[in-house]
């Protein structure tokens, strides 16, 4: 990434060629509630710190891919279909911030703040990327569209 930074720079084209990166929901150690999230280890000092410093130095978003759908299918057992769907008679309270989600993508996006605050990078702007979830899913699954 700094070396892309480098190279947009000296023929500056970094004004209109923005360089960054995304993280995977996979990356997380620990993902509820929220407030607790954390990151796996062996990614916060080679991948993860580096990155958001290098985000944090030249102003540019941290970006997020979020899946849903895999969550709701890895903890149907745990997980509400109305909460994983967005459905609005369904709210999850982080019992570590008191705060409300209405759907396991509000929680999914604050566990990334959280994490990224908990590393002392508040400042650096988050965007969401991909939000997944299958139109029909596998035989399998554990709910699909008929």
């Amino acid at each position: 990434m700094c070396n892309i930074q480098a190279a947009l720079v000296k023929y500056k084209l970094d004004s209109s060629v923005k360089v960054s990166s995304t993280i995977a929901l996979s990356a997380l150690q620990n993902s509820y509630p929220s407030s607790a999230g954390s990151l796996k280890k062996e990614l916060i000092e080679p991948v993860i710190k580096p990155m958001l410093e290098f985000l944090q130095e030249t102003g540019l978003y941290h970006m997020v891919n979020a899946y849903p759908f895999f969550a709701y299918s890895a903890n149907a057992n745990v997980i509400s279909l109305d909460y994983a769907l967005f459905r609005n008679n369904f709210v999850v309270v982080d019992s570590g911030n008191g705060l409300r989600y209405y759907s396991i993508l509000d929680a999914q996006i604050n566990v990334v703040f959280a994490v990224m605050s908990a590393l002392k990078y508040d400042y650096v702007s988050l965007m969401v990327m991909e939000i997944g979830w299958p139109s029909k899913g596998d035989k399998n699954e554990t709910w699909r569209v008929r």
